[in-house]
């Protein structure tokens, strides 16, 4: 019996971005790779420390969400998590600082979301959070899935998916490209065969987090803009100075911030997005044969034992997408620029062994 084609979002949605960078961030063997168990795929070292401080208030901000929608002690449950040695061990660069103000974004961002969005649950029954499954999109294709929330409609028993999504601020087009995105589209899919039952759909719960830059986090959740007159405002206005609210209550920076009117800017939500089942299964089927034509590629370049004619067939059969590289601006360039354009080599210095986040324990 053949393996199937084990795929998550972020490769596909990699993938169609450019088919270079999912081969570098998923399958170009590392220079220590003998050396470890990982799958293929190098990771920028000088991403690691920033993408793990990312990754781990992600993972506090839906754990708190979690908790604290299913009524729990989400308070108590973020302590646990922020441990001394815990976090030391994860994010080994990050200031104290930042740390705590990470922690301090995560609580208001809970505290403010459940204030704007929780009578949600006065119409819906969670029914699990963060499970994880693997889908049969195909006898040869099967995708990781962690649906961060399902939902049950108390009136027409209907399941929603609810994914929190941290955004740095919405564009005004964020709910079509989300209605037509591969998640919203496979998402609903994967739950519709899994479950065997109706799905209301998907809902995206957008909570605006701002951006982190210059190691400061740029967030009324955060910080409060003092301008000309002096009074502190979540918004910021020319000649204001950006200041610190970690000295306030949490009970405090909510007032001031409801006071403001600006708590809702905070939350964009989606409301329920149900694309026609034709469109669902079309993006179903393309994924699963421009998946199985991505195997095929990999597999032709991985059977070439010489490295210079590897490399060779490589570039025959792996387009660049240059309109990629510098697609979110200077500061977000493409970490593999260097390898594509330059010439430079993949090293142990520059790159590390990618880790597969994704692997499940069943397979269904």
């Amino acid at each position: 019996m053949v393996a199937p084609i084990v795929v998550s979002r972020s490769a596909i949605v990699t993938r169609k971005l450019c088919e270079m960078k999912r081969y570098r961030n998923y399958h170009q063997p590392h220079p220590d790779y003998a050396a470890t168990e990982q799958v293929g795929g190098l990771v920028p070292c000088e991403e690691l420390d920033k993408s793990h401080l990312a990754k781990q208030r992600g993972i506090w901000l839906h754990g708190c969400l979690e908790q604290r929608i299913k009524g729990h002690d989400w308070e108590a449950w973020l302590q646990e998590q922020v441990n001394p040695q815990q976090v030391a061990a994860l994010l080994t660069n990050t200031p104290n600082s930042i740390l705590q103000e990470q922690i301090m974004l995560v609580r208001r961002a809970t505290i403010g979301w459940m204030h704007m969005r929780g009578h949600l649950l006065e119409r819906y029954t969670p029914v699990s959070a963060e499970e994880e499954w693997s889908w049969g999109m195909s006898p040869l294709v099967a995708q990781t899935l962690r649906l961060d929330q399902v939902w049950r409609n108390k009136e027409s028993g209907q399941l929603l998916i609810v994914d929190f999504k941290s955004l740095g601020r919405p564009d005004a087009n964020w709910i079509d490209r989300l209605r037509n995105s591969d998640q919203t589209h496979l998402y609903i899919q994967a739950l519709t065969e899994r479950s065997g039952e109706r799905i209301e759909g998907i809902q995206y719960e957008g909570i605006v987090i701002g951006k982190f830059e210059d190691g400061i986090q740029k967030s009324p959740i955060v910080r409060a803009y003092v301008g000309r007159l002096g009074s502190p405002s979540p918004k910021w206005s020319s000649g204001a100075t950006a200041n610190s609210t970690a000295g306030w209550t949490d009970d405090y920076w909510l007032q001031w911030i409801v006071s403001h009117n600006a708590l809702g800017d905070l939350y964009p939500t989606t409301g329920p997005l149900h694309p026609p089942p034709s469109q669902l299964l079309q993006t179903k089927a393309a994924t699963v044969k421009a998946e199985m034509e991505w195997a095929d590629k990999v597999a032709q370049i991985e059977a070439e034992p010489d490295p210079e004619a590897r490399e060779h067939r490589l570039h025959m059969l792996v387009e660049r997408n240059a309109d990629a590289c510098l697609k979110f601006g200077f500061g977000y360039a493409c970490p593999y620029m260097g390898l594509c354009w330059d010439g430079a080599q993949a090293d142990s210095e520059s790159y590390s062994p990618r880790v597969d986040h994704h692997a499940t324990e069943e397979a269904k």
